[in-house]
């Protein structure tokens, strides 16, 4: 049995996998998963601290792609936009929150990566390759600009994607997704629920975040305490 070690950077290492010979004819992609720790995981969630603007995470994730017959290359891409956002501004009202247009999250939440594999002297190739991230502790924020005024805001209850592709040496392509969510903070006035109005400003979209003096009900409802 070989070990392939790729070569670590901050973000990327690859996965210590038997060496196998290619094999050229496989009629589906590498099997791909995420993990956390020694455990599959389908969705992360960021935690959000006191602070103000609230710093979400640090979470850590790996994507692994195994293949009897060889993995090739696997890669990491990220769709951090947004299709909501908080603003603690209350966008000029009363409210001490307003929900707004979305837009990209700042700052970036990782920039892309990849990793290829690459036969040895005798012609192996790993069986397994993966790609570690970790999310950092930061402000994510997002914002919105109208007016020529700029209005910034977190992104509770929003969630972006992760995508894993992986292929083998049958040029056959396999892709798994992670929904990662920004979770709002504890004994906030946030929920999945009916749409709320904010300010005098009401949304016919139902969304993850109730306006401020609105708790989340056990219906999933936001309503004001009565």
């Amino acid at each position: 049995m070989k070990r392939y070690y790729a070569a670590a950077t901050a973000m990327v290492i690859g996965l210590v996998g038997c060496a196998v010979n290619p094999v050229t004819d496989e009629k589906t992609g590498p099997k791909v998963v995420f993990n956390q720790g020694d455990k599959t995981t389908d969705e992360l969630f960021l935690k959000p601290d006191k602070a103000t603007p609230a710093k979400f995470g640090p979470e850590s994730f790996t994507c692994v792609a195994t293949d009897p017959g060889g993995v090739k290359s696997i890669s990491l891409s990220y769709l951090d936009n947004t299709t909501l956002c908080v603003y603690s501004s209350g966008c000029g009202t009363a409210s001490p929150f307003c929900i707004g247009t979305g837009g990209n999250i700042s700052p970036a939440i990782l920039a892309p990566q990849s990793e290829t594999s690459h036969p040895d002297y005798l012609g192996q190739v790993p069986s397994a390759l993966l790609l570690l991230a970790t999310l950092k502790e930061e402000a994510y924020e997002c914002s919105d600009t109208g007016g020529g005024k700029t209005v910034h805001g977190e992104p509770f209850g929003q969630t972006i994607k992760v995508t894993c592709t992986a292929t083998n040496y049958s040029e056959k392509t396999s892709i798994a997704t992670l929904p990662v969510t920004f979770d709002p903070p504890t004994g906030a006035p946030c929920c999945t629920g009916s749409p709320c109005n904010c300010g005098g400003k009401s949304s016919s979209t139902k969304v993850n975040v109730c306006c401020a003096g609105h708790v989340c009900q056990s219906n999933g409802s936001c309503e004001k305490p009565k």
